[in-house]
C-alpha cells in the first residue's frame, strides 16, 4: 500500500480545515455620536421635534436644530433645569431656567436672542412671590403651549396650583412669533384657573404630571389626592375625564406617551397598557396588549418603535391588532447604559437623544434585530391581551 507523501497530507488538511471553517457573523452596526459639542456636561439632551425640515432638540445648555442640508444653529447658552424638560412646538422651544421661576421661549424660526424673551411665573397676576415652577413626573413635561395658551403648574407656601395663561405672542418683520419683551408691554393677557369639577374626596392636592398638546387643549394626567385621573383640559379651563369604557378611577391610568400615526390613528401607553383608537379621538382609545414597564412610543415612519428601561428598544409589529401584535428587539449597540429620552425620525437618518449625547444611525441600518445569546433572557415590555 502507497503511502501519502507527508506534504500532500498538510495540503488535504489545510484545504479541509479552509473548507470547513465558520463564517463569523457581522459586527452589528453601531449608533454614531452627533455633534462633539454635545458630550460632557453639554451631553443632557431631552426631547426631539421635526418641523420647518429641521430637527430641533432640547439641551441642558444649547438647545438647537440641525437642517436637511447639514446645517447647525444652537439658541442662546442657559442652565436649564433638565428635570423639567424643555417643550418645542411649531414656534417655540421653551425651558425652564434652574431657578424654576423662569421660562425662556426661543423663537424656532430666523432664531435670534434679541427674540428670546424670558417669563418670569412670579410677575403673572395672582401667582404668590414665592412660587416655582412645580416638577412633573413620568418622563417630565408638565408645561405646554397651544397657540397663545401656555398650561403649567406652580408650587408656593399656599399649596400646588394649575394654571392657564393667555400669552401676548406677536408677529415681527423677522421673526414668524415672539412673546412679548416684558420692556415693550405686557406679556400675560389673560389667566385662567383649571376648574378640576371632579368627584373625588379629600381632593385638595392637585398635581399635574404630564402634558400634550391636543385639540383645543391639552391631555394631563394628573394627581388629585395622589389618585391618577387623566383629563381634557381646555383653554377655557374646563377639565373633564377621558373615558376609558371601564372605571377609570379604579384604573388609575397615567397617560406616558400619545402619538398620532401618519394616517391619523392615536395610540397611547400608560403604567400598565398599550391603547389605540382608529377614530384618532382620545375619547376612543381602547387596549390593545398589557404592559408591566413605563413604555414610550414612538413612530418612525409608518412602524412604530417602543424603548424602555434604559437603552432598550422593540419594534412593535401588528401594532393594531390585539391577538397578534408582537415585538422585535432592535440592535443598541453604541447606547449600552445610556438613557434613552427620545427618538425622532429625520433626513434619512433615526436620531436618539440621551443623557450623555445625541446618536444618529441610518434609517436602514435602525431596524437591524439584535440577537440575544443564547440562554439569555430579555423582559418583554409588553403581553397580548388575555
Amino acid at each position: 500500500m502507497k503511502k501519502l507523501h507527508p506534504i500532500f497530507l498538510f495540503l488535504l488538511f489545510f484545504s479541509c480545515n479552509e473548507d470547513t471553517e465558520l463564517i463569523s457573523e457581522p459586527e452589528p452596526i453601531a449608533f454614531e455620536r452627533v455633534q462633539p459639542n454635545l458630550s460632557g456636561h453639554r451631553g443632557n439632551v431631552g426631547n426631539l421635534a421635526v418641523y420647518h425640515d429641521r430637527l430641533y432638540y432640547s439641551n441642558v445648555q444649547n438647545p438647537g436644530y440641525f437642517t436637511t442640508s447639514g446645517g447647525h444653529t444652537q439658541f442662546d447658552m442657559n442652565t436649564y433645569n433638565m428635570d423639567m424638560g424643555q417643550a418645542i412646538d411649531e414656534h417655540f422651544l421653551i425651558g425652564p431656567l434652574r431657578d424654576l421661576k423662569t421660562l425662556v421661549f426661543n423663537p424656532t424660526q430666523n432664531f435670534s436672542s434679541t427674540f428670546a424673551n424670558r417669563l418670569n411665573i412670579t410677575t403673572i397676576p395672582g401667582v404668590p412671590e414665592d412660587a416655582i415652577l412645580a416638577l412633573g413626573n413620568m418622563f417630565k413635561l408638565n408645561f405646554g403651549l397651544n397657540e397663545n395658551h401656555f398650561l403649567f403648574t406652580y408650587q408656593s407656601s399656599t399649596g400646588t396650583k394649575a394654571l392657564i395663561v393667555e400669552l401676548n405672542i406677536v408677529e415681527t418683520p423677522n421673526v414668524a412669533r415672539v412673546l412679548m419683551n416684558p420692556a415693550q408691554g405686557q406679556q400675560v393677557l389673560n389667566v385662567t384657573p383649571i376648574n378640576f369639577q371632579i368627584d373625588v374626596s379629600n381632593n385638595n392636592h392637585i398635581e399635574v404630571g404630564r402634558v400634550f398638546p391636543y385639540k383645543e387643549g391639552w391631555v394631563a394626567s394628573t394627581w388629585i389626592s395622589s389618585l391618577a385621573v387623566p383629563l381634557y383640559i381646555s383653554k377655557d379651563g374646563s377639565a373633564k375625564v377621558i373615558p376609558q369604557g371601564h372605571d377609570i378611577m379604579e384604573k388609575r391610568i397615567s397617560f406616558i406617551s400619545l402619538e398620532h400615526s401618519p394616517s391619523g390613528e392615536l395610540f397611547a401607553t400608560t403604567e400598565t397598557e398599550l391603547f389605540y383608537s382608529q377614530t384618532g379621538n382620545v375619547e376612543d382609545l381602547t387596549p390593545i396588549a398589557q404592559s408591566n414597564q413605563w413604555m414610550r412610543i414612538r413612530f418612525i415612519g409608518d412602524r412604530l418603535v417602543c424603548f424602555v428601561g434604559m437603552d432598550i428598544i422593540y419594534e412593535i409589529i401588528n401594532y393594531k391588532d390585539s391577538e397578534t401584535i408582537d415585538l422585535r428587539l432592535l440592535e443598541n449597540k453604541g447606547l449600552e447604559d445610556l438613557l434613552i429620552r427620545d427618538i425622532e425620525l429625520f433626513n434619512g437618518k433615526v436620531y436618539l437623544a440621551t443623557n450623555a449625547g445625541l446618536f444618529t444611525k441610518l434609517l436602514e441600518d435602525f431596524w437591524e434585530e439584535k440577537m440575544v445569546p443564547s440562554g439569555g433572557t430579555m423582559g418583554l415590555p409588553i403581553e397580548r391581551l388575555k
